[in-house]
């Protein structure tokens, strides 16, 4: 395949009727490739006919993937593409994040996304005496977002960033994510005391209510879903929400692949040459931009001491 090849223009459709949502996924290699995708509650299928379909466990997880989103996310196209391109068809199936973590690494599922860098030593919650990285293989990298602390604006608290600093406060985290190497050390040797939500919208709800005082996670994403509780049905006079600095960093995103599927090394090795070619063409830079310019979502976050 030509390196021209790789200047793709993927575009999502949704088609609705009464029974069923179509998704058309449109890149023109050579005289053009469209293919149409079906969504069946939670689990969307693209095919092409090709010999073998991966299963992907993902999350709602916006503004970088979710069914909410108006082209389900940049990174939702990003796997659509990375699949297809790979010689695969593909299925994505919607999970809470602790649940899309076990299935793959129990192999129930061909790989989970996005994942952030796991630390060789991080403990695996589902396998006794396993790691993490025992279980899975990290694709290459693809640029993700911020990670931090968000608390209410009301609550006093001021971080010095120094994570000792927050032994004096319940930290609220999600369940199975990887957070930094330094807070998760923190937070598994019990120096730290957390309190686990289910997905981020949990986490944030529990901020909101004085149920934590502080949440670990990607501030776009709170951004994202305070707008959507303000935009929706619930009151409006919610507490508002600072994020604090300094942020615990910035953090790429990968695919993780189970170790548990027959043939994963070639599967990640075919994965890591589509997103290689992805990368130097400046692919994923466009999706994201694509993504943000049609669903007319902008970046709110704004960090503040």
């Amino acid at each position: 395949m030509s390196s021209a090849g790789i200047f793709f223009f993927l575009s999502l459709t949704f088609a609705f009727s009464a029974y069923s949502q179509t998704i058309e996924v449109t890149y023109p290699f050579g005289k053009g490739v469209t293919v149409v995708g079906e969504q069946q509650g939670t689990v969307y299928r693209f095919s092409q006919g090709n010999r073998n379909t991966l299963r992907g466990v993902t999350l709602d997880w916006p503004p970088y993937i979710a069914q909410s989103l108006c082209d389900k996310g940049w990174v939702f196209r990003l796997a659509v593409a990375t699949v297809l391109e790979s010689g695969f068809d593909l299925e994505i199936v919607f999970l809470p994040w602790a649940r899309a973590v076990r299935e793959a690494e129990q192999g129930k599922a061909d790989f989970l996304f996005p994942e952030y860098f796991i630390e060789e030593t991080a403990p695996s919650d589902n396998f006794d005496s396993k790691t993490r990285r025992q279980l899975l293989a990290l694709s290459l990298p693809f640029p993700g977002g911020p990670i931090g602390l968000t608390k209410k604006s009301s609550n006093d608290f001021v971080y010095n960033g120094d994570l000792l600093s927050l032994q004096t406060k319940l930290v609220g985290v999600v369940r199975g994510y990887q957070n930094t190497p330094a807070f998760d050390k923190l937070m598994d040797n019990g120096i730290l005391r957390v309190t686990e939500a289910t997905d981020d919208n949990h986490l944030l709800r529990l901020l909101l209510n004085g149920r934590v005082d502080v949440a670990v996670g990607d501030p776009l994403v709170f951004d994202d879903l305070y707008q959507e509780i303000v935009n929706g049905s619930e009151p409006t006079t919610l507490p508002s929400i600072t994020h604090l600095t300094p942020s615990l960093g910035v953090k790429d995103l990968y695919f993780a692949f189970s170790k548990q599927t027959p043939d994963w090394q070639a599967t990640i090795q075919l994965f890591n040459q589509t997103l290689l070619k992805f990368t130097n063409n400046s692919i994923i830079e466009r999706l994201r931009a694509e993504s943000e310019e049609q669903c007319q979502r902008t970046t709110q976050y704004q960090p503040q001491p």
